[in-house]
């Protein structure tokens, strides 16, 4: 998790100050990626989480 973090915040600074379809296409690429992280995440909570419940919900 910390390794999607790293850069967020110049990203968004980025992100900021775009437009149009600058803006549209940047917003779309970081979503996707934050998306594709949150699937890894929830591998990860499959092999490694130890509550049933966190299991049963991924």
């Amino acid at each position: 998790m910390k390794e999607s973090m790293k850069g967020m915040e110049s990203k968004m600074a980025k992100l900021r100050a775009s437009q149009c379809d600058a803006f549209d296409s940047m917003y779309l690429t970081m979503l996707s990626q934050h998306h594709q992280d949150g699937i890894k995440m929830a591998r990860s909570a499959l092999v490694r989480g130890q509550h049933k419940e966190v299991k049963q919900i991924t």
